[in-house]
């Protein structure tokens, strides 16, 4: 008879819920990849590779980034921004509500892109780091509703600019933009060089949801 000790020593991990296939084609499908402004993945100028930290595999190649770049960014975040903070509060609430919801929905491509970006391992990449993602912007919502009652009379500042940790990705990108597109502010956006690709992907689906 089979003892629990010779089961548990036999035992191996079964295949998990997320597989890189979905997240190897976004990547096929880009090619490269230009800085994401005004709703869209501009052309690519100097490129670099981006690789797996894991594995040193080359996953991508992103955009350096340029003065001309960040010019047009902050001019398009500039642009956008009276238009967003003239949306009543509520507006701006269910507008998060649905990015978090847009978020549970990519939940397997995203954390899988994490892993790939990051080389942690792909519980870290759904759990912190992506599930605190979807309550940042759900929290965030949350503020944007009540703002008004919150904090009656004030503005928001107009651009705020981020750069972001390689560490969890996914997190670090909800909770520096979540805040401020709850007050009404706008965001420029500048990844890690070592994780880029998580963020690009982030401010994709944020155009898909609306924002």
């Amino acid at each position: 008879m089979v003892t629990v000790k010779e089961i548990l020593e036999t035992m191996d991990y079964g295949p998990g819920a997320e597989t890189p296939a979905e997240v190897r084609a976004w990547l096929a499908a880009h090619g490269r990849f230009g800085p994401f402004i005004a709703g869209a993945l501009t052309a690519p100028g100097v490129t670099r590779a981006v690789q797996n930290p894991a594995t040193g595999a080359v996953l991508a190649e992103v955009a350096q980034g340029s003065a001309d770049d960040i010019a047009a960014a902050l001019a398009a975040a500039r642009a956008a921004q009276p238009g967003w903070a003239a949306l009543p509060d509520q507006a701006r609430a269910e507008a998060l509500h649905a990015l978090a919801r847009q978020l549970q929905k990519r939940a397997s491509f995203l954390a899988g892109l994490a892993t790939l970006d990051t080389g942690t391992p792909i519980r870290e990449s759904r759990d912190p780091d992506l599930a605190q993602a979807v309550r940042a912007f759900h929290h965030a919502a949350g503020r944007a509703a009540l703002r008004d009652m919150d904090h009656p009379g004030r503005a928001p500042h107009a651009v705020t600019g981020v750069v972001l940790a390689p560490a969890l990705p996914l997190m670090g990108f909800a909770t520096a933009i979540a805040p401020v597109l709850a007050a009404g502010g706008t965001v420029v956006v500048v990844p890690a060089p070592e994780a880029p690709l998580t963020a690009l992907a982030l401010a994709e689906i944020c155009a898909e949801a609306g924002l």
